[in-house]
């Protein structure tokens, strides 16, 4: 997710105009920003990744693996394509927005959130169909991931229900919490809202033993764990708060170890901007071209259950890949999804795997 460098102030009065029309800025204290170094200390470790099919894929923000061991991934022109042996890109279908989330149930369909046009169902045979695009007479938003539970049921998250991919930045800027984890039963095609109210909700994973699911709120710094059985059923708590990045996607191993994308490390002036809500409208008021990026910096790391940091791995300038978004396994190797990338990334770290 791209971010904030410090522009001069009166640089964006005299470029700004007036506010985008509905943005209202909220004011949000966040806590104090714990750094990469006492949390997860840089390395080097993500030198070792592989761009593979470069050119061939434009925005590539979720990976999902199949029944047979075979790789998938979206586009922002709206393609699902598979990666082929000979290391080429299978265009499988096509949908009307950008693909953002993916995965499989146990039948081989695979899931896909697409950008404002709701979540659809492939099966194996390429038939489409749109399977939830509205609850309770509203259209759904941003959906941007979907994971199936060992139980059959789907999960996914509405990130924003005002903003777009192309616009999503505001989301985080404004400070707004429109942000919901949902759940889809096929059997009998309801769909019911788990949690309302989240920081821009985003990657997701649901427990082996489905009593639980944890979701990332990328704008907040932190991922929540939302009880799905046993005496805390419908209770949520945080996990992990005080982020030194934003979270995005989530990935869980066989052994429960989960594995977590940061789109980037936290931003400096986003942290003081986000208490002054008169600025955040000055600033949401510049072109967009106006607005630098971030230094880009690629990091992912893997945890336990219970949230404890167990390693991580980094490219601090961001040049193997670009604004992890995502990371899905395949036996030993990792696949990284990437919302800016032009190519599918590929690491197999055997020697850090612990």
């Amino acid at each position: 997710m791209p971010g904030f460098r410090l522009v001069p102030i009166m640089m964006m009065v005299l470029v700004s105009g007036c506010r985008p029309t509905g943005f209202d800025a909220q004011a949000w204290l966040p806590p104090e920003n714990p750094g990469l170094l006492k949390t997860l200390p840089p390395n080097q470790d993500l030198a070792q990744a592989t761009a593979v099919g470069a050119g061939a894929w434009d925005a590539p923000e979720d990976i999902a693996v199949d029944g047979a061991g075979r790789v998938y991934a979206g586009t922002l022109q709206g393609r699902v394509q598979r990666l082929a042996e000979d290391g080429e890109a299978q265009v499988i279908a096509e949908f009307p927005g950008q693909v953002l989330g993916l995965d499989f149930d146990a039948n081989g369909n695979l899931y896909v959130c697409v950008d404002r046009n709701g979540l659809w169902r492939l099966d194996p045979n390429g038939r489409k169909e749109l399977v939830v695009n509205s609850h309770a007479g509203k259209k759904l938003g941003l959906l941007d991931d979907v994971k199936v539970g060992p139980d059959g049921l789907v999960y996914f998250t509405e990130a924003s229900s005002k903003y777009t991919m192309r616009t999503y930045l505001r989301d985080i800027l404004e400070g707004v919490e429109t942000g919901r984890l949902l759940r889809y039963d096929p059997a009998s095609k309801t769909t019911v809202v788990l949690l309302d109210g989240l920081g821009f909700a985003n990657g997701l994973t649901v427990a082996n033993d489905a009593s639980y699911v944890l979701v990332a709120e990328t704008s907040r710094y932190r991922i929540r764990k939302y009880w799905l059985s046993g005496p805390e059923s419908g209770k949520n708590v945080v996990l992990l708060d005080n982020l030194p990045g934003f979270p995005d996607g989530l990935s869980r191993m066989v052994d429960g170890k989960i594995w977590v994308a940061f789109i980037a490390p936290r931003n400096a002036l986003l942290d003081k901007l986000h208490p002054k809500p008169f600025m955040k409208n000055i600033l949401a008021g510049m072109p967009a071209g106006l607005l630098p990026k971030d230094k880009p910096y690629g990091l992912i790391a893997s945890m336990t259950e219970t949230g404890q940091w167990l390693q991580s791995l980094h490219d601090p300038i961001g040049q193997v890949v670009p604004a992890i978004s995502s990371v899905e396994t395949q036996g030993e190797k990792l696949w990284l999804g990437s919302l800016e990338g032009k190519a599918l990334y590929s690491i197999t770290p055997k020697a850090l795997l612990k």
